[in-house]
């Protein structure tokens, strides 16, 4: 298809009328490769529980629905992959292989890929009707009907997705006539469901992931009508339009599902997506505001969202809801998505300091680095600790998210147009700016230092950089061995331009502060951070056992007694206008203080770090 030029025009996230103007979506760049740090350390402990799949076994209902042959010794896993939600883990792995391909050429990847694409396609060809699926129709009827059963469109997502992926990121063009044939078999579903209002009803019961979303990727690239449609199909518009129209109704729980977070966010995914391949704006502005009511009333300090999976309450009342079933990671990866796609139109430094908030503080202390083991709930209950699933025990939806994320890292970097490129995060990477000829690294000392250092490192152009200046920064400072380059400051960036070559050199200086967040509704009770960092107060590891923390329970109907610590959360002492009642130690991201209600010293550590120990996130202030 040919690339749509977008006209952009009244946008309640700062665009207005005066300022519109006519512009290309940016470029993603998915090819980054991290270099470094813990980031690199978790994609690689990422990637090597990915390896020890078996991927015969994730295929093993799809090869028993139709009748095919298992290999010899092959049994299904269990956990979510033994019930009616079995083969969404097989689309997570098909994307986390895909992109890791793209990113590191790795050939055992694209083998596996291969695999599983060849495998899916001989169920889809001896199936006759282009369904790709581990279980049968029947439960898709069940929707259909009176929204009844366990979100099969949900994991139709996931391996449609996959298949996208598999094509447009490791260049499989078998996963490609799959994932249309797939959508076609979908379209052709949808065209009989003539009771428009039942099918309305039944979409305020189910969850179906981002089934619009993907149906709308496959689109993308096919330009098949049918498949617009399809993905329009799965549109919530009783969540959508309101939201355009500027209405907060997240919480309306007209159906159990209605206020679901996961089910709700993919539905603003798709709609930015629908935006940009057919320029409906009132989509566009549906997103910009569902953005702006999650990230900025809905959202805990380290950027996840609802509790029990749902917003229950009205804005800004997250106090009320501090406890253990916080936070799903499967609603932080797409509140990560939606932002980086905003991004890619408003070039606003916002949608950027939000995907960090998240990355660093929900999404990379997600996985447990000792085994790999992912998160469901992060929890918010001041002195209990987090937990991860025993992933070939449990196979929970975050597990199958949770392979995704570490491989995403390299994805919030880099975004460009023709000449310009955008540094949105400050993680070692290194880009092949292939539009300009010029490869450059990116190195950081995060957390312990405060700084970044872009190097180019082949090649050169002349060309504009545009390198983020964060809002928790003092005194961001840039420098470049380049005297050639002039530097201004504009719209949130530092703005970089001139002719770049081979051996220059960026500097850039973060100064980090120390900072309170505190909750709108209880104003002493606050999130410390020092720079983009949400910080951790150590509690110590009582109780704290490691078949508590690596689980086969989600904690969905509640959390055990012994999550709650015997011992008192202290309470702060400080001043909340001068904290110099905090000590930093010297050389590391650490900080002491005995400005507590009892005289205990209390250590601060990163919070993603926070892992075997109990620890608090948010603290209260005596009054």
């Amino acid at each position: 298809m040919k690339k749509l030029i977008v006209s952009l025009c009244i946008i309640s996230c700062g665009i207005s009328a005066a300022t519109a103007q006519t512009i290309h979506p940016l470029k993603q760049w998915n090819t980054t490769q991290i270099l470094g740090g813990d980031w690199k350390q978790l994609e690689q402990r990422d990637m090597q529980f990915v390896r020890s799949l078996d991927a015969d076994r994730l295929l093993y209902f799809f090869r028993e629905r139709v009748g095919t042959p298992q290999p010899n010794g092959c049994k299904p896993y269990g956990g979510w992959e033994s019930t009616d939600l079995k083969g969404h883990t097989l689309g997570h792995y098909l994307t986390t292989l895909s992109l890791y391909y793209l990113q590191s050429g790795d050939q055992e990847a694209k083998t596996r890929i291969d695999h599983v694409v060849n495998t899916l396609r001989e169920t889809q060809t001896k199936s006759g009707s282009g369904y790709i699926s581990a279980f049968s129709e029947e439960l898709l009827n069940r929707v259909e009907k009176d929204g009844s059963g366990w979100a099969p469109y949900y994991t139709l997502h996931k391996i449609l997705q996959g298949l996208v992926d598999a094509y447009r990121y490791a260049g499989n063009k078998t996963a490609l006539t799959a994932a249309s044939e797939m959508g076609n078999y979908i379209y052709g579903r949808t065209t009989k469901l003539t009771d428009k209002d039942l099918w309305v009803r039944n979409l305020d019961i189910q969850e179906v992931g981002g089934i619009a979303e993907a149906l709308l990727n496959l689109y993308q690239i096919t330009g098949r009508e049918e498949h617009l449609k399809a993905g329009q199909f799965f549109q919530q518009m009783d969540k959508l339009l309101p939201s355009a129209e500027g209405q907060d109704i997240l919480d309306d729980n007209r159906t159990s599902n209605f206020y679901h977070a996961n089910t709700t966010i993919p539905q603003f995914i798709a709609a930015e997506r629908e935006y940009e391949l057919t320029g409906d704006r009132t989509m566009l502005q549906s997103a910009v505001n569902f953005w702006k009511n999650v990230t900025q009333h809905r959202a805990y300090c380290n950027g996840s969202t609802g509790y029990h999976e749902h917003w229950n309450l009205r804005p800004d009342l997250l106090g009320q809801e501090l406890d253990g079933q916080a936070g799903e990671t499967c609603c932080t990866n797409n509140l990560i998505k939606l932002s980086n796609d905003l991004f890619r139109f408003f070039r606003q430094p916002q949608y950027a300091e939000y995907v960090e908030r998240a990355t660093l503080n929900h999404i990379m202390g997600s996985m447990n680095p000792e085994n790999a083991n992912f998160m469901y709930f992060h929890t918010q209950l001041p002195g209990s600790f987090k937990t991860y699933g025993r992933n070939t025990d449990v196979f929970w939806c975050c597990t199958g998210t949770g392979m995704e994320n570490h491989v995403r890292y390299g994805q919030s970097v880099f975004f460009s147009d023709a000449d310009t490129l955008y540094v949105c995060q400050f993680f070692p990477a290194r880009l092949n700016w292939t539009d300009k000829n010029m490869t450059m690294e990116q190195t950081t000392g995060f957390p312990s230092e405060e700084s970044a250092q872009i190097r180019i490192t082949k090649g050169g152009s002349r060309a504009v950089l545009k390198i983020r200046i964060s809002s928790w920064c003092e005194g961001f400072e840039v420098t470049s061995t380049n005297k050639g380059i002039r530097c201004e400051q504009k719209d949130g960036f530092c703005v970089l331009s001139g002719r770049w070559k081979q051996g220059d050199v960026i500097n850039i200086s973060l100064p980090m502060r120390l900072r309170l967040e505190p909750l709108a509704d209880q104003p002493h009770t606050v999130a410390l951070c020092y720079g983009p960092f949400v910080l951790a107060a150590d509690l110590g590891t009582e109780g704290v056992t490691d078949d508590r923390v690596n689980v086969t329970d989600n904690y969905f109907n509640g959390v055990p007694q012994y999550m709650h610590p015997d011992t008192p959360v202290p309470t702060l002492t400080g001043s909340m206008d001068d904290l110099h009642w905090m000590h930093k130690t010297e050389g590391k991201l650490e900080f002491t203080t005995t400005a507590t209600h009892d005289g205990r010293l209390l250590r601060f550590i990163p919070l993603y770090q926070a892992i075997g120990i109990r620890f608090a996130d948010y603290l209260t202030f005596k009054k």
